[in-house]
């Protein structure tokens, strides 16, 4: 007969099992498979006994017990997958359409908003800052004035095409031309050193610089800030670059977006950093001033 201890120590173990057993439920496939077993098992069991059995009718009759037994599991699985794809579809269509309806909630609050918007275009002329002003607007304005809750995995996709919504409708402030600060002066210099160094001639204007070469011209625009490149330089350089040379590139320190990069990409000119100054003069000087860029 088991003490106290001893029996408290079997109870322990049973409940321990116990609260194993729950934890570790038979996966999904694994039921299905146990399923398929015992149907297959059982039909193989109405097919004998239906061989065994004297009456014909009998034997019909087990035979075909025996043949939905074998395909019930199958026909039940398909069944769940139908109804799985049924729902998937249904959400799928669901979410769409509220998506387009968050889309329409959205342009009516920014059109609503224009003159804010231009207000904080205004006030933020980098495209970084423009971009958080964005996203601060949306939150503050535009997110609680959709008629449905927005999931929080969505809203940077918002935030973005509300961005590119409000630049379309909005206007972009005029820049004029500041002074160079000493440390973007001492940037542009050492760029135009990496130039004559590799035996180019140089001439400056503003942050940009021309290499020539013989035949070969190479022009850079040398940018030094805190916000990353965006799309709107690569458009700007590539304005002055066909009257200039068949060569350019812009050097920076700071991050190029990937919208930069793609259409720098697209339109043959570098996006490079100092030191990769002399590599592409190298690659420059086997150019012609002929229409037509190559990758940089």
């Amino acid at each position: 007969m088991m003490t106290g201890p001893a029996m408290r120590n079997q109870t322990a173990m049973i409940q321990n099992e116990t609260v194993r057993g729950r934890r570790s439920p038979v996966a999904g496939p694994t039921r299905f498979n146990l399923t398929v077993a015992g149907c297959l098992a059982l039909a193989a069991a109405l097919a004998f006994a239906s061989m065994r059995e004297p009456l014909f009718t009998s034997r019909i009759a087990l035979f075909v017990l025996a043949a939905l037994s074998a395909g019930a599991p199958f026909l039940f699985l398909a069944i769940s997958r139908a109804r799985e794809r049924r729902e998937r579809i249904a959400s799928e269509t669901a979410r769409a359409k509220r998506q387009d309806q968050t889309r329409r909630e959205i342009r009516r609050t920014v059109e609503a908003n224009l003159s804010q918007l231009n207000e904080h275009r205004a006030a933020n002329d980098d495209a970084l800052a423009w971009r958080n002003a964005v996203a601060r607007f949306a939150a503050a304005t535009i997110f609680p004035n959709v008629s449905h809750e927005i999931p929080a995995s969505e809203r940077e996709m918002w935030v973005m095409e509300i961005l590119v919504f409000a630049e379309a409708l909005t206007v972009k402030p005029a820049t004029s031309a500041a002074p160079l600060s000493d440390v973007a002066r001492a940037f542009i210099d050492d760029c135009a050193q990496q130039i004559a160094g590799a035996g180019w001639e140089v001439s400056a204007s503003g942050d940009r610089l021309t290499g020539r070469l013989g035949e070969s011209r190479a022009l850079f625009q040398c940018l030094h800030g805190q916000a990353p490149v965006d799309e709107d330089a690569v458009d700007a350089f590539l304005a002055c670059l066909d009257a200039v040379a068949s060569r350019g590139a812009i050097v920076a320190n700071q991050p190029f977006t990937p919208a930069a990069l793609q259409k720098a990409r697209a339109s043959g000119i570098g996006l490079i950093r100092p030191e990769h100054v002399p590599a592409f003069l190298e690659w420059a000087s086997g150019a012609t001033d002929a229409p037509g860029r190559a990758a940089g």
